[in-house]
């Protein structure tokens, strides 16, 4: 699977579904930075747009239904747009086999 992002969001689409099921508010109003493994803490009216907003009932569906496809069984192969030397502990923390 070929990705545009970086692995800072490939992270937060490979969490999103887990992220959602113990959410209790709306992700821009979080009282603390969502933090991903080995990622920069993400506060939460900085995630994407879509996201923000918990009470549409379109904005899971949406993010969810490409996030499924991310949670492949073994060997899923990711090709993203970054470099290992640019976001190293992103990088090492994906290349785990249990990452999610």
């Amino acid at each position: 699977m070929f990705s545009l992002s970086n692995l800072l969001t490939l992270s937060l689409l490979l969490r999103l579904l887990k992220l959602d099921a113990i959410a209790t508010c709306k992700y821009c109003d979080l009282p603390e930075p969502l933090h991903l493994s080995s990622c920069v803490p993400i506060p939460g009216p900085n995630l994407l747009h879509p996201l923000q907003d918990r009470s549409n009932d379109t904005s899971l569906p949406v993010g969810a239904s490409p996030c499924t496809s991310l949670q492949g069984g073994e060997g899923l192969l990711y090709l993203v747009n970054s470099f290992g030397t640019i976001e190293p502990k992103a990088a090492k923390v994906l290349r785990k086999p249990n990452h999610r």
